[in-house]
């Protein structure tokens, strides 16, 4: 005979994983009338439980088929037997007699298989299937044998006892299964203590032999053979397959007398069920009462987690979570976190003040998520930056990030300047990454005339004078003709220039070039990223263009800097009136196009310096960046000229 095993799996497979992944059932039922026509034999077996189960007459044909294949293997034969006789009800009697003295044992046992299910419906001929029982209990293969027991004992219940109890007492680990459905279907005290016998040495086997029988009878023993098992296995979820075919009532009834008892694994047991499988807020009161005796940390893990689950209104047990805060073990600690952030009556930032400073990364890392998701209403205004101070200096790079992430999200222009002052040495400093993390956040709480303090203790130049636009072509041509500030500069004077009207790059059809009168601007870097956006701070449009930008500030010092300059989508720059940098992108059209020239190393001279771009766009963003460091990658900070 093929391994039970392999058909238990075959059979959950089919009632949870095919299903539950595939909502449209007809899909399904068309899938598996395919799978009949497979090779593979567990192919073909899987889509013969599910059609017989589900009772599908478009399958019959093709079982009758299957059946009459004497080239077939005769256990794969037994299970279209089985089909048939689900599919057909009592019209399929006499197709089964006809098996009962077949020479294979397969085909024998999925006889008495047949009459099993039979037994599960209202249907005629019942001493004809009495009879056929009769002679295969008596059957010279003991596998049949205890096939026909557990089909005798489905048909008369606590009446075959005395049958059931004489083949039971001693039971060959081959045929566990069916003597575990036969003891199921009589389920009288006597059978359901030896099937506890049975269960406490092979467990595995009992659960398969238990899948098809539904009982509340027999929800105590899977509870507790459930604590036996690993979550991870395939008998757990054979379990948890049993449990959903039970009426909904009676497994809550039996868990909450699995809460009575006195053992952790009980505790453990149904905390699990309620977790994956079936929610109850007033049994949720239950476990939370049991839980109070427990000291088990992996019961403790477990019991929070199912009544931390929103369906299981997790604020009516806010004080359990609350108590396992300060829990010795780091996983509690966190997990209690993770299931205070779904209270929607609790204060997150009170609560888990003295949690973002833990020992434990991982508490660290489960308070500071918690808090990324708390109302920002309930932040301490103005004390967001004492509240964070571990975390934001943190050596670790993720509790940075996220501290980082929630200063910005939850902080206030009144945590601007202690904020300031704690992360300006990370501003001046020369880890790319946590200089970007701590400007993002000081822009998102930073009052509007404060970014600019930002952008210069980072070296970026923010003070500017902007002209533009002048004309520019798909061929980025403007780039080289010298417009009027590349000859003088006069903020006082306005110009003649010409544009077009342009689209993503391209001009539009039918439209010439237009002239108009243009002048100086005052434009200032306002984001923490250093960018000089140019659209902005001239008319439109912002595509086929060129404009320049002139930065005036003073040293009091002769030295040597370090420039680097990044733009889109071309730049051409000058110090004191000598070129020092250009660089063109490729144009792409939509797409950024960042040209670039770093590590140029500059003289400023003591006193008053200028800076000189000129930048052009043909399309999508237009932005320019100049950035000042020392030698050793430290910002320079420079302060425009006050006009």
């Amino acid at each position: 005979m093929v391994p039970s095993l392999i058909l238990a799996c075959v059979g959950f497979s089919v009632s949870v994983t095919s299903l539950a992944s595939d909502p449209d059932v007809e899909a399904v039922v068309g899938r598996m009338l395919q799978q009949l026509n497979e090779k593979d034999w567990i192919l073909r077996a899987e889509a013969l439980t599910f059609l017989g189960d589900n009772r599908n007459k478009d399958a019959l044909e093709r079982c009758q088929e299957i059946l009459a294949d004497e080239a077939t293997g005769p256990w794969l034969r037994g299970r279209a037997l089985v089909a048939i006789a689900q599919i057909n009800g009592s019209s399929a009697i006499k197709d089964v007699r006809g098996f009962v003295r077949h020479q294979h044992p397969d085909l024998r046992a999925a006889a008495a298989d047949a009459f099993d299910t039979l037994s599960d419906s209202d249907v005629v001929g019942g001493e004809a299937i009495d009879e056929s029982i009769r002679i295969l209990l008596n059957d010279k293969d003991l596998a049949v044998r205890f096939h026909a027991l557990a089909a005798h004992a489905h048909r008369h219940g606590e009446r075959a006892w005395s049958v059931v109890d004489g083949m039971t007492r001693s039971v060959d680990g081959a045929v566990y299964e069916p003597a575990t459905r036969a003891l199921a279907h009589v389920a009288t005290d006597a059978a359901l203590e030896r099937l506890n016998k049975l269960a406490g040495q092979e467990p595995a086997k009992v659960i398969r032999g238990l899948a098809g029988v539904v009982d509340p009878k027999l929800l105590p023993l899977l509870l507790r053979v459930l604590g036996s098992v690993s979550p991870d296995s395939n008998e757990f979820a054979l379990i948890l397959t049993i449990f959903q075919r039970h009426k909904r009532e009676d497994l809550l009834a039996a868990l909450g007398q699995e809460l009575k008892g006195s053992e952790p694994s009980q505790v453990r047991t149904a905390a699990l069920v309620m977790t994956r499988l079936v929610s109850d807020p007033d049994l949720g009161d239950r476990l939370r009462g049991a839980m109070a005796k427990v000291k088990d940390t992996r019961t403790i893990r477990d019991g929070l987690t199912a009544l931390g689950s929103r369906p299981m209104q997790p604020d009516r047990h806010k004080r359990l979570f609350e108590a396992h805060l300060d829990h010795n073990d780091v996983a509690v600690r966190a997990l209690a976190i993770r299931c205070l952030a779904h209270c929607e009556s609790v204060n997150q930032f009170t609560l888990l003040e003295d949690r973002v400073t833990d020992k434990s990364l991982e508490v660290v890392y489960a308070a500071l998520g918690s808090l990324l998701e708390a109302p920002v209403q309930q932040a301490p205004r103005g004390r967001m930056v004492a509240y964070l101070q571990s975390p934001l200096q943190s050596d670790d790079e993720e509790t940075r990030a996220m501290a980082f992430r929630l200063l910005g999200q939850a902080g206030t222009e009144d945590d601007f300047q202690p904020a300031l002052a704690l992360l300006t040495e990370r501003l001046r400093g020369t880890d790319e990454a946590r200089r970007s993390a701590a400007a993002e956040a000081l822009g998102r709480i930073a009052p509007a005339d404060a970014v600019v303090s930002v952008v210069r203790t980072q070296g970026y130049v923010a003070n500017w004078m902007v002209l533009g636009t002048f004309l520019n072509d798909e061929k980025n041509s403007g780039f080289d003709i010298a417009y009027p500030p590349e000859k003088e500069i006069d903020y006082e004077k306005k110009y003649q220039a010409k544009y077009v009207w342009a689209l993503d790059g391209r001009r539009r059809e039918g439209k010439g070039e237009i002239e108009r009168e243009i002048e100086w601007a005052e434009g200032r870097v306002d984001q923490t990223d250093g960018k000089l956006l140019l659209a902005p701070l001239v008319p439109p449009p912002g595509a086929l263009v060129v404009a320049y930008a002139v930065a005036d500030f003073t040293v009091e010092s002769d030295r040597e800097v370090v420039l680097n300059i990044d733009g889109d989508d071309a730049f051409r720059v000058w110090l004191n009136g000598e070129k020092i940098a250009e660089s063109v992108g490729t144009f792409a059209h939509r797409k950024p196009v960042v040209a670039a020239s770093y590590g140029n190393k500059i003289k400023l001279k003591s006193g008053m310096n200028r800076f000189l771009v000129k930048t052009t766009n043909i399309g999508h963003e237009w932005w320019v960046r100049l950035r000042l460091t020392d030698g050793d990658g430290r910002p320079v900070e420079v302060r425009g000229v006050v006009r």
